[in-house]
Parts: structure tokens; sequence; C-alpha cells
């Protein structure tokens, strides 16, 4: 079997974990596109590179960046809140906007990882926060890895339905500060 084939394989091999990965930051209608896009750097960088080995972590760092910058993106309304701007009009050097943005973010992140159940909590922070592996995630915590596995994946639809909701609230919040601002005439 040739390298190209091996990367293919690899790619088929990691679509549900990407598509779980991914889902923690965008929505489910977008998910799909993204790891299409993914595959599509990933082959572009194998071409370009074909003497290095393609990872795991490389093609979930691809999809990673390119899920964020696909909520970068603008959102088209007729009325955008400062929220809703994009970073690209804050690039006079202040970062500020960029700071404060970024800690709302980690905010939201907590928020959700604190909804999480105590023993997928332990297992998501070990994983996403400190970068253990799964082996040593059931290791530590004296579990088996398939257990890891399953409660990984709670966390995982656990924590993407709490940011679904937060993103719900939040543009729930939106609109009637929006409405508010017809009904006072302004």
């Amino acid at each position: 079997m040739n390298d190209n084939n091996k990367v293919l394989l690899q790619l088929h091999r990691l679509r549900v974990k990407l598509k779980v990965f991914l889902s923690q930051f965008v929505s489910p209608d977008d998910v799909e596109d993204i790891v299409q896009d993914a595959y599509v750097k990933v082959w572009q960088s194998r071409q370009e590179q074909a003497s290095l080995p393609v990872s795991d972590g490389f093609v979930f760092t691809v999809a990673k960046n390119l899920a964020l910058d696909h909520l970068r993106k603008p959102h088209v309304s007729r009325m955008q809140s400062v929220e809703e701007t994009d970073d690209a009009l804050f690039a006079s050097g202040d970062t500020t906007y960029r700071d404060v943005k970024a800690q709302q973010q980690f905010l939201h992140f907590c928020e959700s990882v604190k909804q999480l159940p105590p023993q997928c909590r332990k297992i998501f922070v070990l994983k996403k926060v400190y970068g253990l592996k799964t082996k040593e995630i059931a290791h530590e915590l004296s579990l088996s890895p398939r257990t890891v596995e399953v409660q990984l994946q709670r966390a995982y639809v656990k924590f993407h339905q709490a940011v679904e909701q937060q993103r719900a609230e939040a543009n729930q919040g939106q609109q009637v500060m929006r409405e508010k601002g017809k009904s006072s005439g302004k």
C-alpha cells in the first residue's frame, strides 16, 4: 500500500472522531463541510511535502483551525451587534477587543464544562486541557480505555449541547435588545 492510500485510510478512520470533535465548535450543519475542507487541506499539504507523515494531531489541528475560521466569518444580518462584528475591523493594533472576546469564549467554555457530569468532566478536562491520551486517562482514573472513550463521547455530546444552549440564549438576548432598540425609537 502506497503512502497516499495510507493517508486516505487514515482520514477515513478519523471521520467520526473529527465530526464529534468539530461538533463542540460549530453547528451540526457545518461539521461535514469543515471535515471535507480539512481533508482537502491535509491532502494539499501531503502533496506539497510528501516526505512528511500525516499525524492524527495534524488532521485535528487543521480541522480545528478551519472551524475557528468559520466561526470568525461575519454572519450576514441587517443589523449587526458589536459581538457579531468581524475581528478584522479591529486590526488597528489594539488587542482589547480580542482579549475581551477570548476571555468571554473561555468563560463560555468553563460554563459548558461545569454542566458535564462529574466523571465526564474529569475525563474531558484531562483530554482537552491536559492533552492526555485515552490510555493515560484510563490509567490515571483506574478505568478501562473503552470506558474513557464512551465517557468522552458523552462529554462531547453534552458539551456541544451546552454550547448550543448558550448560543441560543445569547441570540435570544440580542434579539430582545434589538426589539427594545426598535420600540424606543432608536
